[in-house]
């Protein structure tokens, strides 16, 4: 059975999802195919003796923030180009990579082990995360967060605890999606949120940046990408965001 608003206020939170009644007939599970993106090339400096110093690199490559395309390599500085059948993104230059050979779930994973720096990359039911909050889903899931999900912020808290179950917080304190942090631009939804884990010693905490792209398939990808609090300064947090930007969401066959 699904779980039906577990706890006083539930209800209240997630009357913000667009919530439907189920029909007589099972919605169509036609989609329409997914629409080719044009490329949106980042231009640099070129030419004989032209210099490109690090910080002209990094301003074209945020200049590209939320662009669903591919990120031309020379704006990557130090960086690695990880492809797969699903997807593409650039990790920091020295991170490990490993892949999973699967179609749901964690499909990769790159972190720097001394830093405590990690990026992943998860594909997940969009029918899944409805149906974990007591929605029943129904019609178009693809359309975009606002108008096929609910609320941003709403959203964002579901995609919040659904990392939290997934990653058995040992802590046991639900992760918080930070105010302010929050932006729908139609199929793009991106946050940030700051998880308290339990160690042997002082407890310490992660800030995750998130980024959730819908596909046509009733599914989306997560990229989550995180490091400890105290290290999240604007190099560190440069890094982890343009990793978490440059994803670039394969079409799905």
């Amino acid at each position: 059975p699904l779980p039906h608003y577990p706890r006083p206020g539930f209800r209240t939170n997630f009357e913000q999802l667009r919530c439907h009644i189920p029909p007589t007939s099972p919605p169509s599970s036609r989609l329409s195919p997914p629409t080719a993106q044009p490329p949106c090339p980042v231009p640099l400096p070129s030419g004989p003796g032209t210099t490109v110093s690090r910080r002209s690199v990094l301003l074209a490559g945020f200049l590209a923030i939320g662009a669903a395309t591919p990120v031309p390599a020379e704006v990557v500085p130090q960086g690695d180009l990880f492809t797969d059948s699903q997807f593409q993104i650039f990790v920091p230059k020295g991170f490990f990579k490993s892949r999973r050979k699967v179609q749901e779930g964690t499909l990769f994973t790159s972190g720097n082990l001394k830093t405590a720096e990690i990026v992943s990359v998860q594909k997940l039911s969009t029918e899944r995360l409805l149906m974990d909050a007591g929605v029943v889903p129904t019609g178009d899931l693809s359309e975009s967060w606002e108008k096929s999900i609910g609320k941003a912020e709403v959203v964002a808290g579901l995609l919040a605890r659904a990392r939290d179950n997934d990653a058995k917080n040992s802590a046991g304190i639900p992760s918080k999606v930070e105010k302010g942090s929050v932006s729908a631009d139609g199929k793009t939804l991106k946050f940030r949120m700051l998880t308290e884990m339990s160690t042997q010693k002082d407890p310490i905490k992660r800030v995750t940046v998130v980024r959730a792209e819908l596909l046509p398939d009733r599914s989306y990808l997560a990229v989550w990408a995180s490091c400890l609090e105290e290290d999240f300064g604007p190099d560190t947090r440069a890094r982890l965001e343009y990793a978490l930007n440059s994803l670039v969401p394969r079409d799905q066959r």
